[in-house]
């Protein structure tokens, strides 16, 4: 005679709260219409290497929480802003002001 195995029932697994919130991921609609151009630009973040200036106006700073990873062996660091949910959770993430650089150029850069 032969065992009849009793199948499992698979666990269900919550999905974490922000997967939840699709609408986050949105544009908002008050920018333009659908036959506008979006333009996503990389600004670096990290200490000026050449003659630059920063303009004293608050409105250029921001104080955030930065998280500076630097991989053994080599000279360049990578820098991750966190957001507020994450804020304080990781303890090698540091409080600084983050200010608006410009080069000569007109290029742009966030110096922590």
């Amino acid at each position: 005679m032969a065992d009849n195995p009793i199948p499992l029932k698979p666990k269900k697994i919550e999905p974490p709260e922000d997967a939840l919130d699709i609408d986050s991921l949105w544009l908002d609609p008050k920018l333009g219409d659908g036959l506008v151009d979006v333009h996503r630009y990389n600004i670096p973040m990290d200490k000026p290497r050449d003659y630059f200036r920063v303009i004293s106006d608050p409105k250029y700073r921001r104080l955030a929480e930065v998280y500076t990873h630097k991989v053994e062996g080599q000279i360049d660091e990578q820098h991750y802003l966190i957001a507020s949910p994450m804020q304080g959770k990781i303890e090698e993430a540091r409080r600084c002001t983050l200010v608006t650089c410009i080069y000569r150029d007109g290029s742009l850069r966030l110096w922590p």
